[in-house]
């Protein structure tokens, strides 16, 4: 598992992020502030999704499965006004074609946001907006069994990420 932390951290770190203009939601915020030096963009590719879920065969199979699965993670963080991101994301994501699938409210005063895209019974899009001490937006798409992402977030040493394991549950 090490070595996929490794992995993701080395190869997000040497991604050069350039996105077109989209039309949802999620690729129009994302390309809001992609420029944005207060911010710490992450986006790993489909082709790198792959090539990580191929690299490592010792992982844990749900782990293996759950990345194989994923088409793209995409990753928005900043320290600076936390609060007013998180609204403006949640706004923008509420009025989507998302469905808000789990709202946590700590009484630390983090607030963290979970939103999906479905397609029949298939979920295609994950996204998870968190408001503490930062505010995280991360998004990932594909074919996501909950249950496999929540075991993902253990692997996964990302900000954010650990809020993943919420939805062993759902």
């Amino acid at each position: 598992m090490k070595s996929i932390k490794n992995l993701l951290v080395l190869f997000a770190l040497a991604i050069t992020f350039s996105m077109q203009a989209q039309t949802d939601a999620v690729s129009k915020h994302f390309s809001d502030y992609v420029e944005d030096e207060k911010f710490t963009v992450v986006y790993i590719s489909p082709k790198m999704m792959d090539m990580i879920a191929n690299v490592d065969d010792t992982t844990d199979k749900d782990v293996m499965e759950a990345l194989k699965d994923l088409s793209g993670l995409r990753i928005l963080t900043t320290e600076q006004t936390p609060a007013k991101f998180y609204k403006e994301a949640t706004s923008k994501l509420t009025d989507s074609n998302l469905e808000s699938l789990m709202t946590i409210k700590s009484n630390d005063g983090e607030n963290v946001n979970f939103f999906v895209r479905s397609n029949g019974d298939k979920t295609e899009e994950l996204v998870l907006l968190v408001e503490g001490a930062e505010f995280v937006m991360l998004s990932m798409e594909g074919d996501i069994n909950l249950k496999k992402v929540s075991k993902l977030a253990k692997a996964l040493d990302i900000k954010g990420a650990e809020h993943l394991e919420e939805l062993k549950n759902q």
